[in-house]
């Protein structure tokens, strides 16, 4: 931007001349000295065609950081600039096609947009990029960048190095103001203020201070997707609309926004999403709208801070005319949601879930509290009672789904599709599965335990329920109510294999994030003298050298438990640990041959003593050989 005439407008090609010419954008030492692989020739092409004429510019270089490395990056600028006002659905889907066609050839991309429109854009586009793994950073400006006070060169600057530096966030995301935000969570705040953006129901997912604050727990890690790349969703629905209601609005103002082409309406409601109650008219307009126009009514409160929730009769009434919850999200990401599940799904059962559900953290979803066990086992014959098994099976869920499209016994029906899905899982039935997913249209129901089917898929070592379900948007690290992840489930399941373990960790999976809590696993099976279990913990990534919160490695728990063979194989040598690129290629056998832990025998536990120490003390004459020979000490 640059003023003109007293307005400011935007200038073609003024940023990219003004970065070249900026030290802290442009290191121009470096490209006087620089290798021929760095040479313009090397780096990503520049003849790709976009979606509306474009330049892209010479090679930029950022100065090294501290820790020594250097980001190197190009300028697409687009031949017509807008203003963030100017912007439509059209103009973010082509953003998302351009970004498809360079994505094979960058490691991340930050796209520059005006602030006004900020949260919509940033919002639409979580949504319309699918299987993305890669981060997309969104930054803007109060000031121009180059006047001699602005906020543009640290926005700028902070979002190469969140694109650029390897920190894995994985989201289309804000960063403003020295934090990086979820794209579709913030919304702009203050019309004038540098600090104009706000989060009001999300804390940040990084701080840049005097270093770099990741908080990894905090990040949407969507599932990688094996067969599946970088996919645009571009078919988005734009007959969608917001309804801001108001004391002693009227019926007719109402009606009007419910007239064709209307299909979806957000709208915005009173404190914790009430409605008057006392308006029977306005409670019968929002029925008409949904029984007989099929129109898609989205519930969202009107106070930036906070979440929709049932707890007065005036918020009540609402689910009773069908309308969805849309929790905490904020009115600019469920305007973006709506035209995304429009346009996704036709099913109106369908479309009603995912917009109950969370698809790319925009949202604080409840927990669905069922009367579901935790352990589920189903019965299944090999006969033709099997057969027919899964057309009864068929056949209630598509009457559960009628129900609840028709806002009868929701609780009842989402207890029975957990316990359904959950015992479809548990037995590796991936064709009941993807007949429960047709009908359902997704996997996400939980129990009073938060316990996930595929909590149950991992324990059962179900290899292809896992795979299905993660390649339909499952999330890989969902916790239950005691913080453990689908990981965890394989590891301490009877029938976990290295092929298990291989596909879960593709798809991100992980531990749980809490060191002390990885470890306290790994000393169960330990204390329990579980060798392939504490093998299988190696292979998800531990050391086996992590301190749980009382201070003890799996090593001073086998030795306090005396588990001879334990100790035995934590301090025996290892070999490399590798996973398998195909998982169904991986050997069985390979996990039985990688030797031992590799362990350090002498490392301490938190209060200062080794695991020698622990066995003198309890007279264990095997363990302290064992020990004293691998610590060469007598």
């Amino acid at each position: 931007m640059q003023k003109e005439s007293g307005v400011y407008k935007p200038k073609q090609h003024f940023l990219t001349s003004y970065l070249f010419q900026m030290p802290i954008f442009n290191d121009h030492p470096f490209w006087e000295h620089a290798p021929l692989f760095y040479s313009s020739t090397s780096l990503p092409p520049t003849s790709i065609k976009t979606s509306t004429p474009s330049t892209v510019s010479l090679p930029l270089a950022l100065p090294l950081d501290e820790d020594g490395r250097r980001i190197l990056y190009r300028l697409l600028e687009y031949d017509t600039l807008l203003d963030s006002s100017d912007c439509q659905l059209e103009v973010w889907i082509n953003l998302a096609k351009d970004l498809e066609r360079f994505y094979d050839y960058f490691d991340g991309f930050v796209i520059l947009h005006g602030t006004d429109t900020l949260p919509y854009a940033a919002s639409a586009l979580s949504f319309i990029l699918e299987n993305l793994t890669k981060p997309v950073v969104m930054t803007g400006s109060e000031l121009p960048i180059d006047r001699l006070r602005n906020d543009g060169r640290i926005n700028l600057l902070g979002s190469l190095l969140f694109a650029g530096s390897g920190y894995d966030i994985p989201e289309v995301t804000v960063f403003i103001q020295n934090e990086l935000y979820r794209g579709n969570r913030i919304v702009k705040a203050a019309t004038t203020d540098l600090e104009a953006f706000l989060a009001p129901n999300s804390q940040p997912l990084a701080v840049m201070d005097e270093h770099v604050k990741v908080y990894k727990e905090r990040i949407w890690t969507a599932p990688k997707q094996a067969s599946k790349r970088l996919r645009v969703q571009s078919n988005l629905c734009p007959n969608v609309a917001i309804l801001r209601l108001f004391p002693s609005i009227s019926i007719d103002a109402v009606r009007s926004f419910f007239q064709p082409p209307m299909q979806g309406v957000i709208l915005e409601t009173f404190g914790t999403g009430n409605i008057p109650s006392n308006n029977a008219e306005l409670v019968e307009a929002l029925k008409e709208a949904h029984e007989v126009h099929n129109i898609v009514l989205l519930n969202v409160t009107q106070c930036w801070k906070g979440t929709v929730a049932n707890v007065y009769a005036t918020g009540a009434i609402l689910s009773s005319v069908g309308a969805v919850s849309g929790c905490d999200i904020t009115t600019e990401a469920a305007l973006m949601k709506m035209a995304y599940v429009l346009g996704k799904w036709d099913n109106p059962a369908t479309q009603r879930r995912m917009l109950s559900h969370s698809l790319r953290g925009e949202m604080t979803e409840p927990f669905v509290e069922t009367r579901s066990h935790r352990r589920h086992s189903v019965s299944t014959s090999q006969s033709s009672e099997a057969s027919a098994s899964k057309e009864m099976t068929t056949a209630l869920g598509e009457t559960l789904v009628n129900a609840e499209a028709a806002g009868l016994a929701r609780q009842w029906s989402e207890n029975l599709f957990h316990s359904l899905i959950c015992a479809a899982a548990d037995n590796d039935d991936v064709e009941m599965l993807e007949q429960l997913l047709h009908i359902s249209g997704h996997f996400e129901y939980t129990d009073s335990g938060r316990i996930h089917p595929l909590h149950v898929a991992a324990g059962a070592g179900a290899y292809a329920a896992c795979r299905l379900m993660l390649e339909n948007g499952v999330s890989a690290n969902i916790a239950d109510a005691r913080g453990f992840t689908p990981l965890s489930y394989a590891v301490r399941g009877r029938n976990c294999t290295p092929a298990l373990i291989s596909l879960l960790l593709h798809f991100g999976c992980r531990l749980p994030h809490i060191a002390s809590a990885r470890a306290r696993e790994a000393n169960i099976a330990a204390s329990n003298g579980r060798l392939k279990q504490l093998r299988f913990y190696r292979l998800a990534g531990l050391t086996l050298q992590e301190l749980d919160a009382e201070g003890r490695s799996p090593l001073h728990t086998a030795v306090a438990y005396h588990q001879t063979e334990v100790v035995r194989y934590l301090i025996t040598p290892a070999k490399t640990v590798a996973v398998a690129s195909d998982f169904n290629d991986f050997d069985q056998n390979e996990l039985f041959e990688l030797g031992g832990a590799g362990v350090d025998p002498n490392h301490l536990t938190g209060y200062g003593t080794t695991a020698l120490e622990e066995a003198r003390k309890r007279n264990f004459l095997d363990i302290v050989q064992i020990l004293e020979s691998a610590s060469g000490t007598h």
